[in-house]
């Protein structure tokens, strides 16, 4: 093939390109790199125009210059460069940069987020029968055994029986959505085929905030409306209202609308879905749904003697669905002070088609009764509302992807990177990502390229002693828990014994929090993770139980080991029955002992926790290369005469050899390096190389 640049396979030019070649540049620990080219110049040319559709025109249509060309470069005609051309600006010409596919990959899955992803195949039913069908899952959608802070005495509350997900069904999930898959001995690692997403807001979704919202009626009554009354002296009643209606027994539905006329309007509105319905005084729900009605009515009475008793309902098609009560006896409220508020607060299950309304009911309890009342349809008095239920609930269909925590793929991607040390590298022939791991190139001595004739034994190369941006004590850290007492918890640092350093350096916080155990046990089992979602109070007719969502998290699963614990259900007539629903067993840095195998032997913290003087820590697992690089940090700028078929067979993970060679005034004995970084890379003239002393 000709020497020059190729877009789309079709060269162009030939060109003053200098690449910029790194994978996981150590200097750099808490972001991953890809390899690059300089901003350089193409001439202008029919066959750039016609390539590009006229780009450089202020009125082009095309889809140029705002997408990403397929580019190589070919150098002595080996391809020293494959990935994308950006275009940047015309002047004249193109000005050109090069980056590598691992960067428009990582583009992408910043854009998209794990609630983005296709896993509709992932979703089924929540119930306890699909529960106990995924226990011991290995992939995909499994149950873990966490107290979600409602926990007692080994019972679960069902709502809290919540799933999580593999994060290598994730992995190959994004990657496949964007054209890659992975590959690589990482796929098997045992701490990462076990890793699971759990669940960590305060309620299961099945709809999104905008349907619920395109859905969603708040309304009132018109001020023209009747003004009910029984028994009222004429001064109490208002002058304003001509339309007054006296009535011993009042049985209406109320004439709501979707709109006030008085100061407080603005409340009152209908979604865009156009449910509810001024002409039927109804909600009709559009599609299947369960909705939350609410209403209220202010009413003013005043028992002599005998009873009275005043009912809110909401009916579905004419039959009643809940009600708000009230009743009085004699005497009562003789003084005719203050307002009662019939307040209603249920759920109706609609199918389509269904049709809700609001009836208000005033009459006598008892057969001898004195009283009086008064009921003033307004929108001060009066409203309804009707608001689509979008927690899923026992019976439901469990929507995998809307429930995943809300972050960008590439926060998953790279966490995953950071907490092995490693980064990744993408192969855009076959289309396939693999993590290459420090401690992995360590390893690789066997496969070391040796550079040792490429040295420039004339030039000066430079001898760093000082390995930013790392100190005495490097850190790697987890999201904080909100609990400060756990502050620092399931972080860990590697000791350099190198003075020059800074005292302490914080080489990546990852964007999960970690996981402590529950303080509650489940027999036979143990303590259990504790990711706090519920928080009881209270206890008989005066618990209460507040919800929120927290941080997101990563967990262990060990799928070999399930667990049966007792839950309880309700069923749709209100009946509780408790039951026995099997999950599986999981943990973040305390293993319990139920959960010990010979393969589990490790922890998602960094640093050791207590009363775990031996398990294998993230450190200890993943950052062994690195550790024994701090012990003496050092980098090696030197100067190479490097040809193009060695960019073109480049592999990072490969380290590079240097024998007994002579660079300047520095003589270089027999080493191994990591490869951080080639700089700049011009074809025949002599490049600078970051190299890192493995040992």
């Amino acid at each position: 093939m000709q020497d020059g640049l190729y877009l789309n396979k079709t060269w162009v030019a030939e060109v003053d390109a200098a690449l910029t070649l790194q994978a996981n540049d150590l200097t750099k620990p808490a972001t991953l790199q890809s390899s690059i080219s300089n901003m350089f110049n193409l001439p202008d040319s029919v066959l750039i125009r016609r390539l590009l559709q006229g780009a450089e025109q202020l009125d082009a249509g095309g889809v140029h210059p705002y997408r990403l060309l397929p580019a190589e470069l070919i150098d002595g005609g080996e391809v020293t460069f494959q990935g994308n051309a950006e275009l940047q600006s015309f002047q004249g010409g193109w000005k050109i940069n090069l980056v590598r596919a691992v960067r428009s990959l990582f583009d992408q899955l910043e854009a998209k987020r794990l609630t983005d992803l296709d896993l509709t195949r992932y979703n089924h039913p929540y119930t306890l029968d699909a529960i106990n069908e995924l226990a011991g899952a290995t992939d995909g959608v499994v149950y873990p055994c966490i107290d979600y802070g409602s926990m007692n005495e080994g019972m679960f509350p069902f709502d809290t029986l919540q799933p999580a997900m593999y994060v290598s069904t994730l992995v190959s999930q994004m990657l496949a959505e964007s054209g890659y898959q992975p590959v690589g001995d990482w796929l098997t690692d045992p701490l990462y085929v076990r890793l699971a997403l759990p669940f960590v807001e305060d309620e299961p979704k099945n709809k999104d905030e905008q349907w619920v919202d395109d859905r969603t009626a708040r309304v009132t009554v018109p001020n023209n409306s009747p003004y009910y009354y029984w028994n009222i002296p004429g001064f109490l009643r208002p002058d304003n209202r001509p339309n007054q209606v006296q009535a011993k027994s009042l049985n209406i539905i109320l004439p709501l609308m979707n709109e006030g006329d008085g100061s407080l309007t603005s409340q009152f509105r209908d979604g865009k879905a156009n449910n509810f319905k001024p002409d039927l005084l109804s909600y009709v729900a559009d599609v299947p749904m369960r909705v939350r009605v609410q209403a209220s009515q202010q009413i003013k009475t005043t028992v002599n003697y005998g009873a009275m008793e005043a009912i809110l309902s909401v009916e579905k098609n004419g039959v009643e669905a809940g009600q708000a009560y009230f009743s009085a006896t004699g005497p009562y409220n003789l003084t005719r002070a203050g307002f009662d508020t019939l307040s209603l607060d249920t759920y109706v299950d609609c199918r389509a088609g269904d049709q809700l309304q609001i009836r208000l009911q005033i009459r006598q309890r008892t057969a001898v009764v004195n009283f009086e009342y008064r009921a003033s349809l307004d929108d001060f008095a009066t409203f309804a509302s009707f608001i689509p239920d979008s927690t899923v609930r026992n019976g439901d269909s469990w929507p995998v992807a809307r429930n995943l925590p809300d972050m960008p793929c590439i926060d998953l991607l790279k966490t995953i990177a950071l907490m092995q040390c490693g980064t990744f590298d993408v192969d855009e022939v076959r289309r396939t990502l693999r993590l290459v791991r420090l401690d992995d190139v360590a390893a690789n001595m066997s496969q070391a390229v040796d550079w040792s004739n490429r040295v420039e034994e004339s030039s000066q190369p430079e001898h760093v002693v000082k390995l930013d941006p790392y100190g005495q004590l490097s850190w790697c850290k987890w999201k904080e828990l909100e609990d400060k007492a756990y502050k620092g918890y399931g972080n860990g640092s590697i000791t350099s014994p190198a003075a020059n350093l800074p005292a302490e350096a914080t080489l990546f916080e990852l964007p999960f929090s970690p996981c402590i155990d529950s303080p509650r046990s489940v027999p036979g089992y143990g303590n259990p993770i504790l990711i706090e979602t519920r928080t009881v109070s209270g206890e008989g007719a005066s618990l209460k139980v507040e919800r929120k969502s927290t941080t997101p998290r990563l967990i262990v699963m060990e799928p070999s080991k399930i667990v049966s614990v007792s839950t309880i259900t309700v069923s749709a007539e209100g009946q509780t029955a408790n039951r026995t629903v099997t999950l599986t067993g999981c943990f973040w840095g305390v293993r319990p002992n139920y959960l010990k195998t010979t393969e589990n032997n490790f922890s998602l913290s960094f640093g050791p926790l207590p009363a775990q003087p031996y398990v294998v820590t993230l450190i200890i697992r993943y950052f062994s290369t690195l550790t024994q690089v701090l012990r003496r940090p050092r980098l090696l700028n030197v100067p190479m005469q490097l040809r193009p078929t060695d960019i073109a067979t480049l592999d990072l993970a490969r380290p590079v050899k240097l024998g007994r060679v002579r660079a300047g005034s520095l003589d270089i004995n027999p080493t191994y390096f990591y490869l951080n970084k080639v700089n700049n890379y011009r074809s025949a003239t002599p490049t600078v190389v970051t190299l890192i002393p493995l040992f």
